[in-house]
């Protein structure tokens, strides 16, 4: 790798560590034995989270080298998935017995010339993650050996360097977790919100009188879009903004990829929505199917999405937004046919019931939900940055490009 600067030293990493593959092993519930890292634990996080571990039955299969020991450096050797090859979690902080799957490998430094802190941020890099993920031939690889981890080049600076660089690194992911942390909050926050205001078990003061019931097919109108002929080239590439379900996860839509023409839209059943309307997923593979969003640009949509325009003098769409939110569960319920694999359609959507307050009120409730989602996306905004900010630092730090003046 020629990434690194010529100050440093450069090494095989096999000359400063030992690797060992995981265990195989069947789960149980938790509580009732081992816990252990697997492949599904190394989707987003740095540092592992033990909390959320599942467990094994160690059913005296353990022994105590399978055991995973503070500082160790676990990454994924194979799932099926090359994006995950090469991720890496770095153990701190162990609290019980924990192990590690039989899809992982562990790295366990014997040297005392190296901060274990350094190189777990090192494997995390961009630099080294394409190196882990690609064979010698350049070509991607299908699973990591612990043969490439042997001989794979790495840089070995001064041990007080590592440590500085380690530490300034570390601020950047306390950072982003404790805004990770409130993030959930403010999601637990906005469900608690959400329960109390639009049951109506806790009312804003000036509001009172009981609620309506309304059906949404007499308060609204709604519609379907639709999709161009793909065998028609002329139809795609426009301007004008067209919308699958998978855009929908969205929930506040101001952008999509896809494109159609004038024509497309005047030779399909597509349609322009105004900017505000409610949108749901009638289809949609994992959790597409139900779930609400709002447009805030003009667009069109296929067929697999629902359009619902409420007549503002019984419903604030906004309120509609919410309610529809928070009933997902229902409307997956509510989905037609069997085997997860049903759909929703305007007949079901016309036929729900809704708790109608005041506009006024209804207003009100969603303004106050609004600034949840405010608080949420500002808080998310943040952590892209944060993100963004360390990925500089580490192609900087890591690399040698910048220096960090310490005493030897």
């Amino acid at each position: 790798m020629s990434n690194w600067a010529p100050h440093w030293k450069l090494t095989e990493l096999g000359e400063l560590a030992t690797f060992r593959n995981g265990i195989n092993f069947g789960y149980v519930n938790r509580g009732y034995g081992i816990k252990v890292i697997g492949v599904s634990d190394f989707q987003n996080n740095f540092l592992v989270p033990y909390d959320d571990l599942n467990e094994i039955n160690p059913l005296g299969v353990i022994r105590d080298d399978d055991l995973l020991k503070e500082n160790d450096i676990v990454f994924v050797r194979s799932n099926g998935s090359r994006q995950l090859i090469g991720r890496s979690l770095f153990v701190k902080n162990l609290r019980e017995k924990v192990t590690h799957s039989g899809f992982t490998i562990r790295l366990r430094f014997h040297s005392q010339k190296v901060h274990s802190a350094f190189y777990a941020q090192l494997f995390r890099s961009d630099m080294v993650r394409r190196e882990l993920s690609q064979s010698g031939s350049g070509t991607n690889i299908s699973n990591l050996n612990q043969q490439t981890l042997d001989s794979l080049i790495i840089p070995l600076p001064p041990l007080p360097e590592q440590r500085a660089i380690a530490a300034i690194l570390s601020t950047w992911d306390e950072a982003i977790t404790l805004t990770e942390r409130l993030i959930a909050a403010l999601r637990q926050r906005k469900q608690a919100l959400m329960q109390i205001l639009l049951t109506g078990e806790v009312r804003f003061p000036g509001f009172e009188g009981e609620w309506d019931e309304i059906r949404i097919g007499n308060a609204a109108s709604l519609m379907v879009g639709g999709t161009p002929s793909t065998h028609r080239p002329e139809f795609w590439g426009g301007d004008i903004r067209w919308m699958n379900s998978g855009d929908i996860h969205q929930k506040r839509i101001y952008e999509v990829d896809g494109r159609i023409t004038t024509q497309g839209l005047a030779n399909s059943s597509a349609k322009m929505l105004p900017i505000n309307s409610v949108l749901v997923a009638l289809a949609g593979q994992g959790k597409t199917r139900g779930t609400v969003a709002i447009n805030k640009v003009e667009l069109s949509t296929n067929q697999s999405v629902a359009a619902i325009f409420p007549n503002s003098d019984f419903l604030d769409y906004e309120y509609l937004f919410y309610v529809l939110d928070a009933r997902y569960e229902e409307l997956r319920r509510l989905s037609t046919g069997d085997g997860g694999r049903g759909g929703l359609n305007l007949q079901i959507l016309k036929e729900i019931w809704l708790s109608k307050p005041t506009v006024k009120e209804q207003t009100q409730i969603a303004e106050v939900l609004r600034v949840c989602d405010a608080s949420i996306a500002c808080c998310s905004q943040y952590i892209r940055e944060l993100h963004s900010e360390k990925r500089g630092l580490m192609q900087q730090l890591l690399t040698g490009a910048i220096r960090v003046q310490v005493e030897e």
